[in-house]
């Protein structure tokens, strides 16, 4: 189960970037006493430094949007526990609040015997740094096998790690048609660069509520999205048509 929290902006309001929300809601966050703070863990982090593991909570958006996920039972009660007073502190920082959404739903992986394809906006699969990946980047290589093989990894690995967060059962399956469309180096802290990626692939699974792989979930990067049905059936030679 996932629990969905979306802020609309006010006209003339926007972010820079969908990392933008989490920056200003930790900026909010400080700005208060102690006591009217909520929790910390929000951002997955204490006060001892950042958390180990999936972030149950993931914050990201759009332009005109400040999106938070909740992701299982963790996630959903921390956002749940903590969501009045993250609205209450948006709209006052805003001046309002044109329209906000909340909402409860299940968050499940369900093989299917077609296709569906899905879009990757920005997949943090690389951290730290990208010595061994700096030359395909520099030449825009994106059919590179290097880069190729490790996102697919990062992806398949990512499901699986939602799903154990979730205690659900992951179907058996590989992805396919994996394509790259753009490379992004990100900073990150300390001029300390992520390789992000932007990909499409499509798989026999339906992906129900945020599903996040890679790294830096907590802020937003990885979310998958569906894109459109594919009328065909899972393919029987797999070389042939992976990536």
């Amino acid at each position: 189960m996932y629990f969905e929290y979306r802020f609309q902006l006010p006209d003339g309001q926007r972010m820079n970037t969908h990392t933008s929300g989490r920056k200003l809601l930790s900026w909010l966050r400080d700005q208060l006493p102690p006591a009217e703070r909520f929790d910390l863990e929000i951002f997955n982090r204490t006060e001892e430094g950042p958390i180990d593991g999936l972030a149950p909570v993931r914050i990201g958006g759009t332009f005109r949007e400040i999106v938070i996920y909740g992701v299982g039972e963790a996630g959903v009660s921390l956002l749940q526990d903590n969501v009045e007073k993250i609205s209450r502190l948006l709209t006052k920082h805003f001046g309002g609040c044109p329209g906000e959404r909340r909402r409860m739903d299940s968050c499940a992986i369900h093989e299917r015997e077609d296709m569906l394809s899905y879009l990757l906006p920005i997949c943090v699969f690389q951290r730290n740094n990208f010595d061994s990946y700096r030359e395909a980047f520099q030449q825009s290589r994106f059919a590179d096998p290097l880069i190729l093989n490790k996102l697919r990894q990062t992806i398949l690995s990512g499901i699986q790690r939602q799903a154990l967060m979730l205690q659900s059962d992951t179907p058996e399956f590989e992805i396919y048609n994996l394509s790259v469309e753009r490379l992004t180096p990100i900073e990150v802290k300390n001029g300390r660069f992520n390789l992000c990626a932007k990909a499409r692939f499509v798989a026999p699974v339906y992906m129900k509520g945020p599903w996040h792989v890679g790294h830096l979930c907590s802020r937003g990067f990885g979310q998958i999205f569906l894109e459109r049905k594919h009328r065909t059936k899972v393919p029987e030679n797999t070389e042939e048509v992976r990536g």
